[in-house]
């Protein structure tokens, strides 16, 4: 994410492209309904990805609604709880807490690993609340709304793609709770208009081998059930 960052996000754009194909086959019978259900998924994820959060992914509330929101996406088929941390810019700070954990620990930074040790127990907390509301929701719209949930998700994910897109620009920076200023508002531009090298070839190898990747696992796993 740090070094890498243009070849990073175009490996996740493939994944989620043909997450969309996965996802959206598996709809039975299509409709009006079923179209719109894209539509408003389509529109509210690409939404997200533009809105400036509602607050910082370093604040204790935030990181407590990311995990009640990461838990309902590890349930969700076809979409990942890292993605959605993705989403709401909390990807960083998980993951950070978790290795910034370890360090801490070895070189005796007690009062660090107490910061990163209640970021992860306040995420887990959201976990344990998220799965405990949403999964008898989920089970519900499954059993009588198949189809407009599986749209649903599908044009959550189709709007997701703006968020990762490989080239951004950066509109707003914020400063972190290491007072290091990180970006913060981001938006999509092309190849041509990015500052530094856009690597084309490289991205498009990616988003291929992202795309391909899961497209095999879908085989595999189909020849594992039969």
């Amino acid at each position: 994410l740090q070094t890498y960052p243009v070849l990073l996000w175009s490996f996740f754009f493939g994944l989620v492209l043909a997450s969309v194909l996965y996802i959206g086959k598996q709809i039975s019978k299509w409709n009006v309904a079923v179209i719109i259900a894209i539509i408003v998924g389509t529109l509210i994820s690409y939404y997200i990805t533009v809105a400036e959060p509602l607050g910082s992914p370093d604040n204790w509330w935030y990181i407590l609604f990311s995990g009640f929101i990461a838990i309902i996406a590890m349930i969700l088929p076809g979409v990942s709880g890292a993605f959605l941390l993705l989403l709401l810019g909390s990807y960083k700070t998980v993951l950070g807490s978790i290795s910034g954990l370890l360090e801490a620990v070895i070189e005796g930074n007690w009062s660090l690993a107490w910061t990163y040790l209640s970021n992860l127990l306040l995420f887990a907390i959201g976990c344990v609340i998220g799965l405990k509301v949403f999964s008898r929701v989920l089970t519900w719209l499954f059993e009588n709304q198949k189809n407009l949930t599986l749209a649903l998700l599908t044009g959550f994910m189709i709007g997701s793609l703006n968020k990762l897109w490989p080239w951004k620009d950066i509109i707003k920076y914020r400063t972190n709770s290491h007072g290091i200023e990180v970006p913060f508002l981001e938006k999509s531009i092309s190849p041509f208009d990015f500052k530094g090298d856009p690597q084309i070839l490289y991205v498009c190898l990616l988003t291929v081998t992202g795309f391909v990747l899961i497209l095999a696992l879908e085989k595999w796993a189909h020849k594992k059930q039969v």
